[in-house]
């Protein structure tokens, strides 16, 4: 098959265009592993080429957190089977089993998620790859929180946005010069679990004084599912895509890793810590986003199998906020919950308890035992099967 260059990729006047949206979820960024290692064989088998990569479909690559992780490797051109490798070396490494809560220290040393990123992240120089680098064959979009000015930072290597070079007198880092690893471990650093990354902003030019931003997680800036924020950035004229809207022009495909009910004994939560709620009730706004982003994306959208929201409005299923729908949107993910779980890891036998030690296990993104970060990339797997070549948007 002929491959496309990034500028080819980006040109709103190059055909229909295609999204793959990643969100975050620690080790469960295996689940979403498991189904794009399907995505990439349906690729191939239709194409009739056995090399072709996910980056020769996608148009725009947008992920969160562990999405950030995935989405940069396809947009350089990786495999799913590259990708899962260096899941496979990083999550038992980073993930090690221990005592500490989080909540006076950070449970986890973000020294191992960086020495891995400085390993695979490099150019045939030596030199870290940088946004505006040419190793990007296709449009990268990456979620980060900028906690020091409370504001969302959506990135993309889109050489007309706003932010992609700096003109003259003006003091801040053009997005094209920030490294891809800088801006994943902006993305990852997720409160209680890796500490936050200060990443130069100004380089005190012109006189002025060198800046430092500080940088959380992707997910808590309402983005740890990136499709709505990629399907703004793709059609919105002040972002520079200018991408043409309507299901004929326009599909997003969104992976989830599992999503799940955080439900709580209300006297164990009231007897919790001010700081222990906090963080409860911090991962129940990250999923209420998420599902909010869902909603969304389904009231704007044709989807031929729409993702089931709530017991009140189902899936919106021919349910339409405007009109006519503005793009293609199907969202793939599962449910962390006893009865998902028995099916997807085909535990029909297992007992009760069982089942609930295993999803205890699931619902923990840090958690980096092997077996769980086995079970995670077999219910990618086996949730694959319900994806289809019409979810690839042809």
């Amino acid at each position: 098959m002929v491959k496309r260059t990034l500028k080819e990729h980006l040109d709103p006047d190059s055909g229909h265009k295609r999204v793959l949206s990643l969100a975050g979820g620690g080790v469960r960024g295996l689940v979403t592993l498991g189904v794009l290692k399907r995505v990439e064989d349906i690729f191939r088998e239709s194409t009739g080429d056995p090399d072709a990569v996910l980056a020769d479909h996608f148009d725009l690559i947008a992920g969160t957190s562990t999405g950030s992780i995935i989405a940069t490797g396809l947009a350089l051109g990786w495999t799913v089977d590259q990708i899962k490798a260096l899941y496979d070396e990083l999550c038992p490494i980073l993930f090690k089993p221990n005592r500490i809560k989080g909540i006076l220290k950070f449970r986890f040393d973000a020294k191992h998620l960086e020495k891995k990123l400085d390993e695979h992240l490099k150019d045939a120089k030596g030199d870290l790859i940088k946004l505006g680098s040419p190793e990007l064959v296709t449009g990268l979009l990456i979620c980060a929180k900028r906690i020091d000015t409370d504001s969302a930072w959506i990135l993309t290597n889109h050489p007309d946005s706003k932010y992609y070079d700096a003109g003259p007198g003006q003091t801040w880092l053009p997005n094209r010069l920030y490294t891809l690893k800088s801006l994943i471990r902006a993305s990852t650093a997720a409160p209680s679990f890796l500490e936050s990354v200060k990443i130069k902003i100004s380089d005190g030019r012109e006189g002025f004084e060198e800046e430092w931003g500080v940088f959380v997680d992707g997910a808590i800036s309402g983005h740890n599912c990136p499709a709505l924020a990629a399907l703004k950035v793709a059609t919105l004229p002040s972002y520079k895509f200018n991408w043409k809207t309507g299901p004929e022009h326009l599909s997003v495909l969104s992976i989830g890793t599992g999503e799940f009910r955080n439900r709580h004994n209300w006297e164990d939560y009231i007897d919790k810590t001010p700081a222990q709620q906090g963080i409860e009730a911090l991962k129940g706004m990250i999923n209420e986003s998420q599902k909010n982003t869902i909603m969304v994306m389904q009231s704007i959208s044709h989807s031929h199998k729409p993702w089931t929201l709530n017991s009140e409005v189902g899936g919106l299923d021919g349910e339409l906020v405007g009109e006519k729908a503005l793009v293609n949107f199907r969202h793939v993910d599962v449910q962390i919950e006893n009865d998902d779980v028995r099916k997807y890891l085909h535990l029909q036998n297992a007992t009760g308890q069982e089942i609930d030690k295993i999803v205890e296990g699931l619902r923990d993104m840090a958690n980096g035992r092997a077996q769980n970060l086995l079970n995670c990339y077999r219910m990618g797997c086996s949730l694959s099967t319900e994806v289809t070549e019409e979810d690839l948007f042809f």
